[in-house]
């Protein structure tokens, strides 16, 4: 009995962490290049973002963000390696652990387990379950006076400041005293409506880490969708700033990321690019100048597939390309 249940735990234990940890040795750090690549921010200013993608793509990823900054699509964000399984669970690895998927704009493309129901929009917060949130935000920005918003912001600021007392006796004494956010808020007046969608527009505001003020104003400005709208930018059918659309989806088909988790039944991952399993299994196991030779051969093959006039154009703005 003592050994079935050992087998047991190994089975449940061992075997499922060392296929979690599996997904750190699935490819040679010297096969990831570190990548900055010029973009369009929401604000209408170029800046420069970074990301690593395997040694055998860089070049096609520097052409992707290149295109999609000659139509003019606004990017805050993009990741590509990734050493992890896929959400959800530890039964396969993820292809960002091959740096061979590409995320772009979670906000406006978020991850939708419709089966679950459950939306992932913001990489720094929890499994997000509330789809009114945003409708809340919208009422709080459109109702409430000027001098109001302005003391609410005034609150916050004092209430984070409080919050980073250095650690001391003192501190640590202050740190017990201190009122809450919500019942610093009561206290000048706010509604329980209104305070539970500052929390939200600060936990948002909080999600777009390392972004100038413009810009986050401008995202911000973007995400608040009117009343009735489907959240969360699940309505694919209107086409808003940051949103991915089929010109973006050809983009990055052309230059071999052929799978967008948009397709997919269930899950369905608006904002990730990637190309297929076996290939990038192909191209992490081989060397550099093999797995050049089978990104090429993919590339081809897709080209193929695609009408005659857009597989024209796409040959003759490769072969421009060489002398640019």
């Amino acid at each position: 009995m003592r050994l079935i249940f050992a087998v047991i735990f190994y089975l449940l234990f061992f075997n499922v962490t060392d296929y979690a940890f599996s997904a750190q040795n699935v490819l040679s750090r010297d096969r990831i290049v570190h990548l900055n690549v010029e973009c369009l921010s929401f604000s209408g200013e170029t800046k420069t973002l970074s990301l690593d993608v395997l040694d055998t793509v860089k070049d096609d990823v520097l052409e992707i963000f290149t295109e999609l900054r000659a139509i003019e699509f606004p990017i805050y964000t993009v990741s590509c390696y990734a050493p992890r399984n896929i959400r959800g669970g530890v039964e396969k690895i993820s292809l960002h652990a091959y740096a061979a998927a590409i995320d772009i704009n979670y906000l406006m493309n978020p991850y939708y387990d419709a089966a679950n129901n459950i939306i992932i929009s913001d990489r720094n917060s929890n499994l997000e379950k509330d789809p009114d949130r945003i409708i809340d935000v919208l009422r709080f920005i459109n109702d409430i006076s000027e001098n109001k918003k302005n003391t609410i912001k005034e609150v916050i600021k004092i209430f984070s400041e409080l919050r980073n007392i250095r650690s001391s006796e003192e501190g640590e004494n202050s740190e017990k005293n201190l009122m809450s956010l919500e019942d610093i808020l009561r206290n000048i007046g706010i509604s329980e409506e209104e305070i539970k969608a500052i929390k939200s527009a600060k936990s948002v505001r909080d999600g777009l880490n390392g972004i100038s003020e413009k810009e986050r104003d401008a995202i911000f400005g973007i995400i608040i969708q009117p009343v009735g709208s489907d959240d969360r930018f699940l309505n694919r059918g209107i086409i808003r700033k940051g949103m991915i659309t089929s010109a973006v989806v050809d983009i990055f088909k052309e230059h071999g990321f052929n799978e967008w988790g948009g397709n997919w039944r269930q899950p369905m991952d608006y904002m990730h690019f990637q190309l297929p399993r076996s290939l990038a299994e192909q191209l992490a196991n081989s060397d550099f100048e093999l797995s050049k030779k089978i990104w090429e051969d993919h590339k081809a093959k897709i080209r193929e597939g695609m009408p005659f006039f857009k597989r024209a154009m796409s040959y003759i703005v490769s072969f421009f390309r060489k002398f640019i």
